[in-house]
């Protein structure tokens, strides 16, 4: 099974820590896929790799040509090729690119985790 990991910028490593963590141990996935950015996707790379699960990064390609456009389609590549898409979000919605992959990935018919993190566990060096 591979598990997507995605997520809001705004979240510190010890708040995803245990998140990403228990999900990763409990699902036992072959392959953690995730963007590259800053916050969770880093986060989940970083843990997975530590637990020795192999991990795929999938980085937003020709930004410079195609603009923001290259987000998007970094995002549906992450849930297209996710069975399972676990969502770290910053607050009580989720917003920016994490939200369009989570509804991204719904839209195909995959399971979506959302999990939620008040404005305590921000970076605030962010």
């Amino acid at each position: 099974m591979t598990l997507g990991i995605v997520g809001s910028r705004k979240l510190s490593f010890p708040a995803c820590q245990a998140v990403i963590l228990q999900y990763i141990k409990e699902l036992e996935p072959e392959l953690v896929v995730s963007g590259g950015a800053r916050g969770v996707d880093t986060h989940a790379v970083r843990v997975a790799r530590k637990l020795g699960v192999p991990t795929a990064v999938f980085h937003p390609h020709n930004l410079e040509q195609v603009g923001k456009e290259a987000n998007f389609i970094r995002n549906r590549r992450i849930a297209g090729s996710a069975d399972m898409l676990l969502c770290l979000n910053a607050g009580s919605s989720p917003s920016g690119g994490t939200a369009y992959t989570q509804r991204y990935a719904a839209k195909l018919g995959k399971k979506v985790i959302p999990v939620y993190f008040g404005k305590e566990v921000f970076d605030e060096q962010l």
